[in-house]
């Protein structure tokens, strides 16, 4: 089965939709990829993953997942998302510096959000 270019952009969540050798195949990418990326310019993304596995390639049976907050980052060049453990320490330093710096401007552009104002009293 060939799968699209917008189905590659959305992996790992297409990943039912391709052999699951090639899929592991696909997710040993992801290093490489992490080299890749520009951080300045690539889309940031958050969600719930299994922390041990947040591709869920292993085949580990439900009993081992441990569910938590996982970043992601992805270009039109990476072939889909890369998890934040697939990233070079530096790139990792430098995505929270960008998501720190993002959420500072978010903030100053909206005083009267209440995250926004928690946000500001906590830094003076």
């Amino acid at each position: 089965m060939t799968i699209t270019q917008d189905q590659i952009q959305r992996l790992p969540w297409t990943g039912d939709l391709m052999p699951f050798e090639d899929y592991k195949a696909w997710v040993a990418s992801r290093k490489a990829a992490g080299l890749a990326i520009d951080i300045e310019t690539c889309e940031l993304g958050k969600w719930y993953a299994n922390d041990c596995d947040p591709y869920n390639a292993s085949g580990n049976p439900d009993i081992y997942v441990q569910i938590g907050t996982n970043r992601w980052v992805r270009s039109p060049e990476s072939n889909g998302w890369i998890n934040e453990e697939d990233l070079p320490p530096e790139k990792v330093g430098a995505m929270y510096d960008r998501i720190h710096r993002e959420f500072d401007a978010w903030a100053r552009a909206n005083p009267d959000d209440p995250h926004a104002r928690a946000h500001l009293n906590a830094q003076f």
